[in-house]
């Protein structure tokens, strides 16, 4: 083969050179050795040696690939070249420069919008705020941008450099992002979720695919959104929660009136906002999934109670809503000297199995500690009001709650088994076992870390807009916590363990409990700690 001048040749041009240079067959042996028999030379070495022809010409092709990318060729791409000349591919070599293009084009397309070169976009774009679902729609609109101008390119015989279509793609991003940040304004939907004494709730959808819920209450939603944070802090998967002030209302009243002619619902959130009927308006994201009821009624109810994830994060949740006294989640109750279990069938989202199972609560909120009011140790539930519980503070005590509000789950769960004609769901003892260990373990690791002293409690909720009556019952909330785990105890004995009335007592009481504490109680230590 004479040697090839490629300074200035184009694919289509070092094409036509190579497959018209020399007729030639090529075979491979079992050992991946290449054979070429030349019809002009005759038969020539078993291996390609730097000074084989073919070998110099995959050096041209490499080389030629090099100027017209302005990139180094990859060691895989130097393996496709020399397979090809070689003949290894079985294909003309016309076909194997096209896959040599096409294969060049692939990799600098996921050079540039893979996941974490996107990511650096989006940190440029940050201002706009886009939502998750916003971000895969701009991710979606990058990739198929580039592409479609690959596709152009390759009809037209030409190859794009590395910085050609790296700048294709910080234009096509720029584009999309732009785009959808507006779509994330406009509301596409409005569907209501549940209406009653305490509030209407709405789910709201956007031009960019995300979902809201948004709810109109009488409540002040502070204690919401210090809730939100105590979950985050005990790295819970819980929706943030945001207020809306005023402009916020309105801008989103002018939403909803804008598909009030194809939505009920959207009139009726329109409407809702424009009123004074309720007072505070909320914004959390949409959690995905169905109901810890919807599961439990469901075919895969025993595969989600005996995975550990599901166990693990309902000891995070099950902490966290007893350190915020949150009486609307899971306890046991106490009746007749037996533990019962219960637990609210709507307010735990379940998303995903096995190992990708999350469990997301929703309807948080943290409470001035009315089980001080209690000597109880577990919750408390009437028609009329209930409490939650603080036995989560006492491992060995817990354990028997958690036993307790699994039965119940178990019992519940096999009405709709009954019911399906499905066989009811059946744990072993081991099983149930496990559950009860990994819940309160996981509980326990998690009030470690809320009840660390020193993280100004007292100011984070304040910070939030807790009313001040609220900050000072959850004060003697914490103060019951930590006299139920021990601290201040020793084996002396004139300090003994103890009971949970006396801790529910010592509680509100902050010089008798400073001074069970071992703490100064004159000066400055009277005052109140978090």
């Amino acid at each position: 083969m004479p040697s090839l001048n490629t300074q200035n040749l184009s694919f289509d041009q070092l094409q036509q050179n190579l497959t018209g240079s020399t007729d030639h067959q090529i075979r491979s042996d079992q050992a991946g050795q290449v054979r070429t028999k030349d019809h002009s030379q005759g038969f020539f070495g078993r291996f390609l040696g730097r000074n084989d022809k073919f070998d110099r010409a995959a050096q041209e092709v490499q080389d030629a690939l090099q100027r017209a990318t302005g990139q180094p060729i990859s060691p895989e791409l130097q393996r496709q070249i020399r397979a090809g000349v070689a003949g290894k591919t079985g294909l003309p070599v016309d076909q194997m420069l096209g896959q040599i293009r096409d294969s060049w084009h692939q990799e600098a397309t996921q050079k540039h919008t893979s996941p974490a070169a996107l990511d650096t976009h989006f940190s440029r774009v940050a201002s706009l705020g886009l939502r998750p679902e916003g971000k895969q729609m701009v991710a979606n609109e990058v990739r198929a941008a580039i592409a479609e101008q690959i596709s152009h390119a390759k009809a037209q015989g030409i190859t794009l450099s590395d910085n050609q279509i790296k700048d294709a793609t910080k234009q096509a991003f720029d584009s999309a992002a732009l785009k959808v940040s507006l779509l994330a304004k406009s509301v596409t939907d409005v569907n209501e979720l549940q209406a009653g004494k305490r509030g209407e709730v709405f789910k709201v959808t956007y031009g960019d695919g995300a979902s809201t819920v948004v709810k109109l209450q009488n409540e002040n939603p502070a204690a919401n959104v210090a809730a939100a944070q105590i979950l985050a802090e005990a790295q819970v998967n819980a929706p943030a929660i945001a207020a809306y002030d005023n402009p916020a209302r309105n801008s989103l009243a002018d939403q909803a009136d804008s598909i009030s002619h194809i939505s009920q619902a959207a009139q009726k959130l329109a409407d809702g906002l424009r009123a004074d009927t309720r007072p505070h308006v909320v914004e959390m994201a949409f959690a995905k999934g169905e109901s810890l009821q919807d599961r439990l009624d469901s075919p895969g109810a025993a595969a989600m109670l005996t995975q550990p994830e599901f166990q693990e994060q309902l000891g995070k949740i099950l902490a966290a809503d007893a350190f915020m006294a949150n009486p609307d989640r899971a306890f046991a109750v106490e009746k007749r000297g037996k533990l019962e279990g219960w637990y609210n069938p709507g307010n735990l989202i379940i998303d995903g199995t096995g190992p990708d199972l999350v469990v997301t609560p929703i309807d948080n909120e943290l409470v001035a500690g009315l089980n001080t009011t209690s000597s109880k140790l577990f919750g408390m539930k009437t028609d009329d009001w209930q409490h939650s519980s603080l036995a989560a503070m006492k491992p060995e005590e817990f354990e028997k709650e958690v036993a307790a509000v699994l039965d119940r789950m178990i019992q519940e769960g096999n009405k709709a088994a009954t019911a399906q004609g499905r066989p009811p769901i059946t744990l072993t003892a081991a099983q149930k076992a496990d559950f009860v260990n990994t819940v309160n373990q996981s509980a326990q690791a998690t009030l470690d870390k809320l009840l660390q002293h020193g993280q100004d409690r007292k100011q984070k909720l304040a910070d939030a807009g807790v009313r001040q009556d609220t900050i000072d019952g959850f004060a003697d909330h914490k103060r019951a916590m930590r006299l139920l785990r021990g601290e201040g105890d020793n084996k002396d004995v004139d300090k003994p363990h103890i009971s949970v009335k006396e801790a529910l007592t010592l509680a509100k009481d902050r010089a008798a409990y400073r001074q069970h504490m071992g703490k100064d109680v004159g000066g400055s230590g009277g005052g109140q700690h978090l």
